[in-house]
């Protein structure tokens, strides 16, 4: 049973894909469309948190009317001993790797009409440096809760 717990605040129709292509294009050119319709896009690109930081390969999946979901494909993330990695959706049957969490949905942080370069990109850089900086402490820095730990 999938839960969708995440709506569009507004009445307003999401942006159409082709506009978030072409915002992406402008904004990330590291990052390359890989597979589209006119209802949903997936990229790749690689993100550098800060330059004497990994850099990583990165998937980002976005269907109209539904939540980004973003992925690391390069280098593979690693829990440390005894503490799992934090901010990550559990994996389910359809999805082999698990998909960051960069944001809480029912604060409605992120809408249809928002730009994916100007808020899930640079989220997703951020939750990179907070991750490597977890690897390094064991103390998560990048604040935030989420609803479906352990789930």
């Amino acid at each position: 049973m999938v839960i969708k717990f995440w709506k569009n605040p507004s009445n307003k129709k999401p942006r159409p894909i082709q506009w978030q292509i072409d915002e992406m294009k402008r904004c990330f050119l590291s990052f390359t469309v890989i597979s589209k319709s006119t209802h949903f896009v997936i990229w790749q690109g690689i993100l550098q948190p800060d330059p004497s930081m990994n850099s990583y390969t990165i998937k980002l999946e976005y269907k109209r009317g539904d939540c980004p979901k973003v992925f690391v494909i390069n280098p593979k993330l690693e829990d440390l001993p005894k503490k799992s990695i934090p901010h990550l959706y559990s994996k389910n049957a359809l999805n082999k790797d698990r998909n960051l969490c960069l944001y809480f949905p029912a604060n409605n942080e992120f809408t249809q009409q928002d730009s994916i370069a100007h808020t899930i990109v640079p989220w997703t850089s951020h939750w990179l440096f907070c991750y490597e900086i977890w690897r390094l402490t064991g103390a998560w820095v990048g604040g935030g809760k989420h609803p479906l730990k352990g789930k």
